[in-house]
């Protein structure tokens, strides 16, 4: 991934960050990374265990956000949450969710345009 990509990913996941916080989700953590993938964010919202995955463009050169949000890549979501909860213990009083937001910069990357999906992703792990 080349160092503006990162960037633009970076910023907009504390883009995120801020928007959450406001809706009064607690952030647990920030790209927690396993064998099986990479969860953006993990956060608390009431007694729901989210799992947030975040996509910024300024470009529809790669795509707009949703359309990166395939099958292939919520399967490897869900693999990567389940590997998440095997390894996190006490976590069966919370619901679970997978949450997508997504960031859309306009052309001068300077405003943007924030969507967030609550629970589109089918077959979230129990």
């Amino acid at each position: 991934m080349n160092r503006y990509r990162k960037n633009l990913g970076d910023w907009g996941e504390q883009l995120a960050v801020k928007y959450l916080r406001k809706l009064g989700y607690y952030i647990l953590e920030k790209n927690w990374r396993s064998r099986e993938g990479e969860i953006d964010l993990i956060a608390i919202d009431d007694k729901t265990f989210v799992f947030i995955e975040v996509k910024t463009r300024k470009t529809a050169t790669y795509g707009y956000p949703v359309e990166s949000i395939t099958n292939r890549k919520q399967e490897k979501m869900i693999k990567c949450i389940q590997k998440y909860l095997s390894q996190h213990h006490g976590l069966q009083h919370y619901q679970i969710r997978i949450d997508i937001i997504l960031i859309k910069l306009d052309k001068k990357g300077k405003k943007a345009r924030l969507q967030h999906l609550v629970n589109p992703v089918e077959n979230c792990p129990d």
